[in-house]
């Protein structure tokens, strides 16, 4: 398993609520609205294959893979995501 960081911005002409499902059952943690972190088993493509279905051509997304000890800095998020990120990619 990964660390994927998901990225959205979602057109309004579409109810998402089964990629909020998704997101769900995947127990991502969300860094903003629109930026998500996620422990999945890739690769990125497959990972956009399970979420297909529930986007339209006018959502956009962006998917990629952090490895642990990766460099990271986050500022001004809930503490939970902090503690997340230093627990699955390492220390700041």
């Amino acid at each position: 398993m990964a660390i994927y960081v998901i990225s959205l911005e979602l057109s309004k002409n579409r109810n998402h609520d089964a990629l909020w499902r998704q997101f769900l059952r995947w127990k991502c943690i969300a860094l903003t609205k629109s930026v998500w972190l996620a422990e999945l088993v890739g690769p990125a493509t497959a990972i956009h294959d399970q979420l297909a279905d529930h986007l339209s051509r006018e959502d956009k997304l962006l998917i990629f893979e952090i490895n642990y000890g990766s460099q990271w800095l986050v500022s001004s998020v809930d503490g939970r995501v902090k503690t997340w990120v230093a627990a699955k990619v390492g220390p700041q």
